[in-house]
């Protein structure tokens, strides 16, 4: 069995009590994390649950978030370093996007360890550590704006819809109160930084005068070319994606409309295509 740091290896002890109490059936997260907090209750390990706070992409804050849990909190430890994060789940295997959104929680925590623990009646107690990710910033600093770009439109929006990507995985697209929001915002983040402008705009969908939809295009530029941001399962859907964006287009007098297409599965990439 694997040697832990001694917080973490006094929670992993209080978790294999909760399976050992639990049994043999997969209960939902929600399950677990109850009885884990029980459980560190009785054995006096100290803990705060669900603690909310800004969710941050370069210093800017992009939406919020929700730790499971921190161990040590600062107001039980007897400074914040010894704080930690952890994040449970219920899953069988734990996945690189699993153990990247509790990364990007230890960034805009500026907690510089964690972990990733599932539990799973066959697999048992699963624990992934973590320590800050080698990304940057690697702190709250905020980054400062960039001249203006000299990267075509399409080029410099396929380097930031990367770059987003990249910073906050897939995890948060399925995140209740996070979601693509996140996404957005932090897509318009990194096009100020890098000296674009852009506004949002909504158009009216229209049936004999009477206004029955709308339609929003998050990220409306001067020269009247538009980006949206979306997801796809499998590259074969991105023509009717294509298609399907490219009669609002037309309708609302768009140059030029790029999609932004974000994998719903870990290991594919991100499309940045032209309707």
């Amino acid at each position: 069995m694997p040697k832990y740091d001694k917080w973490l290896q006094d929670v992993v002890d209080a978790a294999e009590e909760v399976m050992k109490q639990l049994g043999d059936i997969d209960y939902n997260e929600a399950v677990y994390e109850e009885a884990l907090c029980h459980e560190l209750r009785i054995r006096s390990i100290p803990y705060e649950r669900q603690r909310y706070f800004e969710l941050m992409y370069k210093g800017y804050t992009v939406g919020s978030g929700r730790v499971d849990f921190i161990i040590n909190p600062f107001w039980a430890s007897k400074n914040k370093a010894e704080e930690h994060v952890m994040e449970i789940k219920a899953v069988k295997d734990i996945a690189k996007s699993h153990m990247r959104q509790a990364q990007v929680y230890m960034l805009s925590l500026d907690i510089n360890s964690g972990a990733v623990m599932s539990f799973h009646h066959e697999e048992g107690i699963l624990v992934e550590p973590l320590t800050m990710p080698d990304i940057k910033p690697l702190s709250r600093s905020v980054s400062k704006p960039k001249s203006k770009s000299r990267k075509s439109i399409e080029k410099l929006l396929e380097f930031i819809v990367n770059e987003v990507y990249n910073y906050f995985g897939s995890e948060f697209i399925y995140r209740e109160t996070t979601g693509l929001a996140t996404y957005k915002n932090a897509l318009g983040v990194e096009l100020r930084l890098n000296g674009i402008d852009y506004s949002s705009t909504t158009y009216p969908i229209l049936y004999k005068c009477q206004e029955v939809e709308d339609f929003t295009i998050p990220f409306m530029f001067s020269d009247n070319s538009a980006m949206v941001l979306e997801l796809y399962k499998k590259l074969e859907e991105i023509d009717e994606d294509k298609g399907y964006y490219k009669g609002y287009a037309r309708k609302f007098g768009i140059k030029k409309l790029y999609l932004g297409l974000l994998p719903q599965k870990e290991d594919e990439k991100v499309v940045l295509t032209k309707v």
